[in-house]
């Protein structure tokens, strides 16, 4: 029985490479971006992209608040619609003694103050 061949890590290396060439060849955007970069510096392209990179963090933390402050109201309304139907649903004592402090802690303990942070 033959065993695989061995493949060496150069030979991954230079595969590797063929084909990022061949990708910066067949594509014009990767081209003219490489020009821009040669043409700025390295480290001016580098500083563009942290620049970007902290502005589309700071839209992502936003978006991420803003969400969470609705995700927090919409399981408050469900914990009180819950625990306005819940009286004339459950019939099990043992179910009660479980269900009744997740209500409860939904409807009355879960506020978010991430909308409306406090001034301190």
């Amino acid at each position: 029985m033959r065993s695989p061949p061995e493949i060496s890590i150069s030979q991954l290396l230079q595969v590797f490479l063929v084909v990022a060439l061949l990708c910066i060849v067949l594509n014009p955007e990767l081209r003219a971006l490489i020009f821009f970069v040669d043409a700025i510096g390295l480290e001016i392209a580098f500083m563009l992209v942290a620049l970007q990179a902290r502005v589309v963090g700071a839209a992502l933390a936003t978006a991420a608040l803003s969400l969470a402050a609705t995700l927090c109201e919409a399981a408050h309304h469900i914990g009180r619609a819950a625990i306005a139907t819940y009286p004339a649903e459950v019939n099990s004592r043992k179910l009660h003694r479980v269900l009744c402090p997740i209500l409860i802690g939904l409807s009355y303990g879960v506020r978010c103050n991430a909308a409306h942070p406090s001034s301190c």
